[in-house]
């Protein structure tokens, strides 16, 4: 007798188990979840709905991301979820999986139309630039480094509407951490061989241009910086620097520059005012696979200030120009270069397009 209620219970059990098994949900709900011990905005699972004795497929929302577009792949993984074997443990998760920094992207730009790209910040709240917002204006990129230096401001700051705030903390230099410096490479959604970009600036009223620092540019392959001598195949950046007269150059890693950090190219132009917005926009065209055919050229305030012809940036016509370079600091790699004040700049009306605009 004994015996036999033994094997009833373990019958019962998994005949539990398999009336579970087959009964699943076909909608996909969400579940909004506040941890910020979690990086990651979604992931996805089945989850055993004890009274309703089915299993529901869920996506999982982290820390006020946006729900995913449907063009996230948290959405076709979890509609491929199959409703679990009897032989699988019950439980109230399964097959949980997490989907890492990529907050409703479709990792397209509308440069991937032939579109200008714009991205400006009037409509985002004052203060903190959030990770979700940072993640939309610029195509979710991998890298958020610094962003907690970064601020949304209105009138006066603003040169309309809103704009993008950088502080740079006194006595840092380079970028090494979050504490001394913005970076952050996101995508472009489309491989080109030229590109025009533009982007408004302004220097605060007491800045301190010290010996130097960066701007934001682009780049393409390995982007290639940091005494990382670009050898035609790897990749090349393109960046605007700042030096201590309070003029402007452009910054180049390409593979004849003559300096192991970088060749600069100085503008033709005035000392920058303080306290005045600017207009600064560059053409990038990068050279025919092998030849020295490439072409950089700069306007300050609408007039033609570099003109840099004959330039090699790859041997291959794979490597193009894929990603940007939103990297902005004081240096310089030595504390000779660290400003003894905290300083701040403003940006506002970024451009990016494949012809002249």
């Amino acid at each position: 007798m004994k015996l036999l209620y033994t094997i009833l219970i373990i019958g019962l059990f998994f005949l539990g188990t398999d009336l579970k098994a087959k009964s699943i949900s076909d909608d996909i709900l969400f579940f909004h979840v506040k941890n910020p011990a979690q990086k990651f905005a979604y992931a996805g699972k089945l989850h055993w709905h004890h009274r309703k004795q089915q299993w529901d497929r869920v996506i999982v929302v982290y820390n006020n991301a946006p729900n995913p577009a449907k063009t996230h792949p948290v959405w076709k993984y979890v509609s491929q979820l199959k409703t679990p074997v009897a032989t699988e443990k019950p439980q109230y998760n399964l097959h949980y999986k997490v989907f890492h920094l990529t907050a409703n992207c479709t990792m397209k730009t509308p440069l991937a139309s032939s579109k200008v790209w714009r991205i400006n910040f009037d409509a985002h709240p004052l203060g903190t630039y959030s990770n979700a917002n940072l993640r939309r204006d610029w195509n979710c990129p991998n890298w958020h480094m610094g962003n907690n230096l970064v601020n949304i401001v209105a009138k006066p700051h603003a040169f309309r509407g809103r704009a993008l705030r950088i502080r740079y903390p006194k006595n840092t230099v380079g970028c090494r951490n979050n504490k001394t410096c913005v970076n952050w490479k996101p995508k472009m959604g489309a491989q080109l061989n030229q590109l025009y970009y533009s982007y408004k600036i302004k220097f605060s009223q007491t800045f301190d241009f010290v010996r130097g620092g960066k701007l934001p540019g682009i780049a393409g392959g390995t982007a290639n910086t940091n005494g990382k001598k670009p050898n035609g195949n790897d990749g090349w950046s393109v960046r605007i620097m700042w030096n201590q007269q309070g003029k402007l150059a452009q910054y180049v890693y390409h593979p004849d520059q003559k300096n192991p950090f970088g060749d600069s190219f100085q503008w033709k132009m005035p000392v920058l005012e303080k306290g005045k917005w600017h207009s600064l926009k560059t053409r990038v065209r990068i050279n025919t696979a092998g030849k020295r055919d490439g072409i950089i050229q700069s306007w300050f305030n609408g007039k033609l200030v570099l003109d840099k012809r004959n330039l090699r940036f790859r041997n291959n016509s794979k490597l193009q120009i894929d990603q940007l370079m939103f990297s902005s600091f004081f240096g310089g790699n030595d504390d000779s270069w660290a400003p003894k004040r905290d300083q701040a700049i403003y940006l506002d009306e970024f451009n990016f397009s494949a012809s002249a605009f």
